[in-house]
């Protein structure tokens, strides 16, 4: 990926707000705001941080509006229907 493309990308946090309002089949307007849940400025400035770098592996997960999130080191993000 290069720099262009990862400036065009949107925001891992943004991302997550979208696939759960996707899963839920309703606006992102109509989700409690992420930052209720977690501090997603410093989740998004901790992946933009090691996006391209040899970093150990973490996972960070949580849950948002019924789904478990998980978000790993190399920027995967996977949402999950709690229970499932």
């Amino acid at each position: 990926m290069t720099s262009t493309d990862q400036k065009n990308q949107p925001l891992p946090s943004t991302q997550i707000v979208e696939e759960v309002a996707g899963m839920k089949e309703v606006a992102t307007t109509e989700l409690s705001p992420l930052y209720e849940t977690i501090d997603a400025e410093a989740l998004d400035t901790l992946l933009q941080s090691v996006t391209g770098r040899e970093v150990g592996a973490f996972r960070i997960q949580f849950q948002y509006e019924g789904y478990t999130v998980a978000v790993d080191s190399g920027g995967g993000i996977n949402v999950n229907e709690d229970g499932r």
